[in-house]
């Protein structure tokens, strides 16, 4: 499919007639697919329970037995998060002459959200894509996201995604609180085609009163039933203990540690 500037269409009816121009636009072929990571590492000290529906059928009473006791987890890999971008162009109306760029040469239009239906990981078992726009790895190896034409077999574009078995640590969490929002309107000083739209965020409660709550899940290692000790004695797990738990601190409890104590000492 091409563009073209001053593309003519004529309307009939009967003896009547009338000519329409216009200015037919298409998407810039490779389409451009960025990625925030196109690395994903392992997170070390996280993994995540796996849903029962997506497990493996197990071949032996003793693996059924190892998945009730919680080793039903899996590694925890970084996400990346995914745009695709492109420019609109055409043709000129003289044989010859420059494409013609919708806003502008240096402009690149977002998307994402009309050809995520049509993006997919060529290896699902390394990386797979979560509601079209966030990358997640799976297990160890090289994959490419790929975007497939609606039309035919081609691809319209390709990213190698790599997942690593370096290990990331999580040093920071921010919380950012939204109160309001408020919104700007101006023109581009780039294009007079374009406005600019700027949201920003407040911080700031505005009633007297308001308060705020914030919760968090934390996935934390604690030792299988028959390396516990004596009953009440701290839990230790090291990174490559299966067995994790995934639930909320209570209201007021600061360390993940003691609060995986209590659930020893419920246990035992």
């Amino acid at each position: 499919m091409k563009g073209k500037v001053a593309a003519v269409v004529t309307f009939t009816y009967q003896h009547l007639s009338a000519p329409l121009e216009m200015t037919v636009w298409a998407p810039r072929l490779p389409l451009h697919i960025e990625v925030s990571d196109a690395e994903l590492n392992q997170i070390k000290g996280w993994r995540v329970p796996i849903a029962p529906d997506s497990r493996p059928a197990r071949d032996s009473e003793e693996e059924e037995d190892e998945e009730r006791r919680g080793r039903g987890c899996a590694l925890q890999y970084q996400h990346a998060m995914v745009r695709v971008l492109t420019q609109f162009v055409a043709e000129s109306a003289d044989p010859g002459g420059p494409l013609a760029h919708l806003l502008g040469s240096d402009w690149q239009v977002d998307i994402t959200e009309l050809v995520k239906e049509f993006m997919q990981v060529e290896d699902p078992r390394i990386a797979r894509l979560q509601g079209g726009q966030v990358l997640v790895g799976q297990e160890l190896g090289m994959t490419t996201l790929q975007i497939l034409s609606p039309l035919s077999d081609a691809i319209l574009a390709e990213k190698t995604i790599t997942v690593l078995d370096e290990k990331v640590t999580v040093t920071d969490l921010g919380v950012q609180v939204v109160a309001g929002l408020s919104l700007s309107l101006q023109l581009s000083p780039g294009s007079n085609r374009a406005i600019f739209a700027t949201a920003l965020a407040q911080e700031l409660l505005q009633r007297p009163g308001q308060s705020l709550r914030v919760t968090f899940t934390t996935f934390t290692s604690i030792s299988s039933p028959e390396d516990r000790g004596p009953a009440g004695a701290p839990g230790t797990g090291g990174e490559e203990d299966s067995g994790w738990v995934c639930r909320a601190l209570d209201p007021g409890e600061q360390d993940p540690r003691g609060y995986v104590e209590g659930i020893l000492r419920d246990d035992a």
